[in-house]
């Protein structure tokens, strides 16, 4: 773990310099190189350049007997046949996944394949499992868990080839803004961690910036998921095949948040290192067993490098950061602090901790509490209705009750941590006191960060945002609280797996097959889905919404113009336009906002919260009206207005016929994919000239 370490802060240490960097100065190279430099310096006079770890250590890392290759028994055949079919299943996964890349539009990544995908998975799987149960070396065996966890993580890397999801898009066009000119403004509070390390992957390594931001998350978290579960394992058994099974579990769980680079899924990622790599040396069996492990220094110092690697979460997103800060600060007062006044700070740090948030937004929004009664806990339905599909109905058995399975993990892991230190008492060994108040402390932090999303879920509004996704901060939260009880649900998958090793013939049968079906249903799930039980509203960039606002800046001629189209055709304009020169001051009406302000927007809508957008739900919800072309035009100051209508969207048809009669002229993009109007400043009435673009 002492390389492991070494590479987080490195990763937290570039992030902080970098945004330092960028709030009091600037983002570029130069930046970069002097962080190398230095950095170089203090590695040189601290260690004098000594290895990270000796050539004994390499040795028995990769032992001769490992990298040996004595094929030519019919032992090491067998033991090699799991192995070679996890290689050409995944093999061939990767073949089909790029035959089967795409630039058209589609809601979910199942759209453009078919069962051979998951049956090749499935196979894999099987295969993996059971190689992992084999006497293969080591080393493969890692290469094997990296290898199929990018694999499930980075689907959407392979079939989407222009991108995934629509944030990806707004902050790759602030990188590429920030790349050019070192700054932007306004400063963001946020967000500038990530683009702090996909700027110096990009600038010290030359590599392709686009590329760096989508493969970020993925692959950091297929890097670190694994080695933190299978060193999690490590603390209660040395067996590796139980070990390396327990990392499995990366791919078990649902793994939404890891298969696009955002600041959010960044920042939960670092969390979930944050909270792995404190509780380790915390969860280890008693000194008398073990003979002594490390322990952590709790102690409240800034030097104290888990505070920074909290300290990179605030810059990347402080959704996450300020629970990673209550969660050390707890760790803090109960494991340091002793006494009444230990209870006293903890019991404040909870009372506070519990509405923190909902105040950092009211201070930051200046928004007022007001009473919302939404639906607050997660969607949990036991039974799901059979729609005749034995894969997607346990799927979605699985996926509608996730939450009870996966806080009965962590029940059962307090059982089991619990039933362990009684063991111990009543054997007179000395049981380790840092597993008790360490997840107590998971505990607590979770259920604060848990009360802290009710709470804004119920008391807080944001102007701002549309209203679809003014429960998106909560559920966040949500997701952020389920992260500190991790550790404890991995408890009971580790005696899962240490049953799986010892048990019989039979035994390994069944667990491959639960295991199995559970990790396929896993993948199916974490990705969007267009099925009998759920349908994805969202449609990926397609190259007809690049081919329309490329057409659209052609027609404009250099005059000032908006635009009125969905986020898939605001993230082409992202991406071919980025953010310069693209911007307009406005007066804001109290039609949107409730009270008149000025504000920048971008010259296509932003869904989130755009005054734009509101505009474009007017004329495709109501009437492609000329009126509301005309207020639009008015409220930013430009000579005319593009409305796009892609043909998939909800009664398209009648859309674009009104249209047709009341634009100045209309265009059709990619054989009629896409719908372009132009409405001018005035002079409506006009005969309407229809065009065709390709």
């Amino acid at each position: 773990m002492r390389i492991f370490k070494g590479f987080i802060l490195i990763l937290s240490a570039i992030i902080i310099v970098g945004s330092a960097s960028f709030y009091l100065w600037k983002l570029n190279g130069w930046v970069y190189l002097g962080f190398i430099i230095l950095f170089g310096i203090i590695i040189y006079k601290k260690y004098q350049l000594r290895p990270l770890f000796s050539l004994k250590q390499r040795a028995s890392f990769v032992s001769r007997r490992e990298i040996s290759f004595g094929f030519f028994n019919k032992k090491t055949l067998i033991s090699y046949l799991p192995p070679a079919i996890f290689v050409f299943s995944v093999s061939f996964i990767v073949y089909y996944l790029l035959r089967h890349r795409t630039d058209l539009p589609i809601r979910s990544p199942w759209e453009v394949v078919t069962w051979k995908l998951f049956v090749l998975y499935g196979i894999a799987i099987a295969s993996f499992f059971i190689s992992l149960l084999s006497e293969i070396p080591k080393w493969l065996k890692a290469i094997f868990v990296f290898a199929f966890t990018f694999l499930s993580f980075g689907t959407a890397l392979f079939l989407y080839k222009i991108g995934y999801g629509f944030d990806p898009f707004i902050h790759r066009a602030t990188v590429k803004y920030i790349d050019e000119f070192g700054t932007i403004s306004p400063k963001p509070f946020y967000y500038i961690g990530q683009y702090a390390l996909v700027l110096f992957f990009h600038k010290i390594f030359f590599l392709p910036l686009a590329w760096v931001d989508k493969i970020l998350v993925p692959l950091l978290a297929s890097l670190t998921l694994p080695i933190l579960f299978y060193n999690f394992s490590k603390k209660y058994f040395e067996n590796d095949k139980i070990n390396f099974l327990t990392s499995l579990t990366a791919i078990i769980l649902p793994f939404s948040i890891f298969i696009a680079t955002t600041p959010q899924s960044l920042a939960n990622l670092f969390l979930l290192i944050l909270i792995f790599v404190s509780a380790i040396p915390h969860f280890t069996p008693p000194p008398s067993q073990e003979g002594g492990k490390e322990r952590i220094n709790w102690k409240l110092k800034i030097e104290n490098w888990k505070f920074i690697i909290a300290l990179a979460i605030m810059f990347i997103h402080p959704l996450s950061g300020i629970p990673a800060l209550l969660f050390l600060l707890l760790a803090a007062i109960l494991n340091k602090i002793k006494g009444a006044v230990k209870y006293t700070l903890s019991a404040g740090i909870a009372v506070l901790g519990s509405v923190v948030l909902p105040l950092v937004f009211i201070i930051r929004d200046r928004t007022t509490l007001q009473f919302n009664s939404p639906e607050i806990l997660p969607q949990i339905r036991l039974f799901v209705e059979n729609k005749f599909d034995l894969f997607r109905n346990f799927a979605y058995l699985y996926r509608f009750n996730f939450w009870i399975i996966f806080l009965g993990l962590a029940v059962v892991g307090v059982i089991i941590l619990i039933y362990k230190k009684w063991l111990a008492a009543r054997d007179s060994s000395e049981p380790n006191p840092k597993v008790a108040t360490t997840s107590l402390i998971l505990i607590l932090t979770s259920f604060i960060i848990f009360l802290n999303a009710i709470f804004l879920k119920i008391f807080i509004k944001f102007p701002e945002i549309i209203s679809y996704e003014q429960a998106d901060y909560s559920n966040r939260l949500i997701g952020i609280a389920a992260l500190f009880l991790y550790p404890l649900a991995l408890v009971p998958a580790i005696y899962f797996f240490k049953k799986v090793v010892e048990g019989d013939l039979l035994v390994k049968f069944f667990a491959v097959l639960f295991v199995t079906y559970l990790a396929l249903s896993s993948f199916y799930i974490s990705y969007p889905r267009v099925d009998k039980f759920e349908s994805s509203h969202g449609f990926s960039t397609s190259k007809f919404d690049i081919d329309a606002v490329k057409f659209i800046e052609t027609k404009a001629e250099g005059k000032k113009y908006i635009v009125l189209a969905n986020q898939s055709v605001s993230a082409a304009a992202l991406q071919e336009f980025g953010f310069k020169n693209r911007y307009y001051s406005i007066v804001v009406s109290p039609r949107y906002r409730g009270e008149t302000t000025i504000e920048k927007i971008y010259f296509y809508p932003i869904p989130t919260g755009g005054i734009l957008y509101q505009y474009y739900l007017d004329m495709v919800y109501s009437s492609p009206s000329p009126l509301t072309a005309t207020e639009a035009i008015k409220l930013v100051g430009a000579d005319e207005l593009y409305l796009v209508i892609n043909s998939y969207w909800y009664n398209a048809k009648n859309i674009v016929r009104e249209a047709k009669e009341k634009s100045a002229a209309w265009w059709s993009v990619g054989g009629g994919r896409i719908y372009i109007f132009k409405y001018l400043k005035s002079n409506f009435e006009t005969e309407t000239i229809a065009c065709l673009a390709d």
